[in-house]
């Protein structure tokens, strides 16, 4: 049995519920205050407004809203200003169809974006994480990566490698290779011998790269992005995988 709360109850007065008409509609003043005021819920003070058929909600600044969408500030960033829930603030987005004049999204810093590019590219984490990392949406970060890294698709899940394409792991499963590194070293250990071990340079990594690519039956159906990505991803790891074996032939 619910104790007895003298704060929350079903039944008012007719004179209590006339107070609480007088100070929303004529004072303007909120549920919270109201029921502060007269030492009620505010869950009891909305029951009394909605039996009375008054609006529960004052109505909502558009315009104000607008302007400020329009200097780029961010929904919830409004909300809290103008005192609105960031719902109210999405439908006015959705009534006048707003949207950025570049199509860009929000506004971000130079700086922020080059900083979240820089960690797409270094593949620091996974997308979802860089979002809650750099305070942006998890598209936002999508985006960025579909642009800089060029790849149509990514696959999902903690289990695989940040922002892993679908498309070279399927020739990944065939070969049961973990990962591009893998691979470069595999290519390398097979042409070793052909070049005298004297494989060096961004030249030999590209010819290794192509090579590599025209003996790949999956890749001549595949869409130029896809190649592309495949082929940018392949001569990053010989590259790499190059310049650390030319340094341990210094060091040794």
């Amino acid at each position: 049995m619910r104790k007895f709360n003298p704060r929350f109850r079903w039944h008012l007065s007719p004179a209590e519920k006339e107070i609480i008409r007088t100070l929303k509609v004529i004072g303007g003043l909120s549920q919270t205050a109201i029921a502060q005021r007269l030492h009620l819920t505010r869950n009891t003070v909305r029951k009394a407004l909605v039996s009375m058929a008054i609006p529960t909600r004052g109505p909502i600044p558009e315009q104000e809203i607008l302007a400020l969408l329009r200097e780029g500030i961010g929904q919830r960033r409004i909300g809290k200003q103008l005192g609105v829930s960031s719902r109210a603030t999405a439908a006015v987005v959705k009534k006048y169809h707003w949207k950025r004049a570049d199509g860009a999204g929000y506004h971000l810093a130079a700086k922020k974006r080059q900083q979240i590019i820089r960690a797409i590219e270094n593949k620091e984490d996974h997308g979802t994480h860089l979002a809650e990392t750099f305070s942006v949406g998890y598209h936002t970060v999508l985006d960025y990566a579909h642009r800089s890294l060029k790849c149509p698709k990514f696959l999902g899940g903690p289990t695989k490698e940040p922002f892993m394409s679908n498309f070279p792991q399927k020739y990944f499963d065939t070969l049961r290779v973990a990962s591009m590194a893998d691979f470069a070293e595999k290519i390398i250990d097979r042409y070793h011998k052909v070049f005298d071990g004297k494989l060096s340079g961004d030249e030999c990594a590209e010819i290794l790269c192509q090579s590599t690519m025209q003996g790949i039956p999956v890749l001549r159906d595949a869409p130029e992005d896809a190649k592309e990505y495949f082929r940018v991803g392949l001569f990053d790891a010989i590259r790499t995988r190059l310049a650390d074996a030319r340094n341990s032939q210094w060091v040794n």
